[in-house]
């Protein structure tokens, strides 16, 4: 996704790199699923601006122009070789067409480090990377939260092996008393208490509040009809 003042730069540079890459084979399934989107996509207005694909499976590096979000191959995983440009009116357009895709693994940004970082915060994507596409890829200690249909949980860095943990807590308390025995005598008006108490203004408020906090915990205990304590 590109705005149009580097539109056309863009498309000249692409075209002139993936000329010289080699040809590759695709899987018959994925060639057959490959040329069905190109050619739809051609007859809605789409160029085939680099690139061909053969009969047998032999696809050289695409590029294929102007394609519109609402096309079925903007928002398909295929698995081939192929770049799709989609021009954008502008930052914030282009912003809304790549948060509008039902995936979000990764996202890259080529502009100087201080714009692209303001988009960056704006794309839902798993990892954003600025002027590189490959480096996050590279670093095992970079975690990779993929987005939307993307991925399957949580891979790679801390929070990957977190992941693939399930914690178990262990709770004592030394009370005479436990505090969840005596629910139902801390309602709004100790809650109440407790915010003025912690966060009010003024000191002078703020001790009447602990002192209202206090007393509510010291009220005798009641107990309703359809309360229960259940011990795990």
């Amino acid at each position: 996704i590109t705005t149009r003042p580097q539109y056309d730069a863009l498309i000249v540079k692409l075209v002139e790199r993936l000329e010289s890459l080699p040809r590759k084979r695709v899987s018959g399934r994925v060639h057959q699923t490959f040329r069905k989107l190109i050619e739809d996509a051609a007859d809605s207005g789409a160029t085939i601006a680099a690139g061909e694909i053969s009969a047998d499976g032999i696809v050289g590096p695409l590029l294929l122009t102007d394609v519109a979000p609402a096309l079925e191959i903007f928002d398909t995983e295929i698995f081939a070789p192929i770049a799709l440009v989609t021009p954008a009116k502008d930052v914030n357009d282009a912003v809304e067409i790549a948060n509008r895709s039902s995936y979000g693994l990764g996202a890259s940004i080529f502009a100087p480090p201080r714009a692209a970082n303001a988009v960056a915060q704006r794309l839902d994507a798993g990892v954003v990377m600025i002027n590189d596409a490959i480096a996050p890829l590279a670093h095992p200690g970079l975690p990779l939260a993929p987005r939307r249909g993307s991925g399957l949980g949580v891979t790679r860095g801390p929070e990957g092996l977190l992941e693939m943990t399930r914690p178990k807590a262990i709770v004592r308390s030394d009370a005479a008393k436990p505090l969840h025995f005596r629910t139902q005598n801390i309602g709004s008006d100790f809650f109440a208490a407790y915010i003025k108490a912690a966060h009010g203004r003024g000191l002078i408020a703020r001790a009447a509040a602990a002192i209202a906090a206090i007393r509510a915990l010291g009220r005798p205990a009641t107990k309703e009809k359809d309360s229960c304590a259940t011990t795990l």
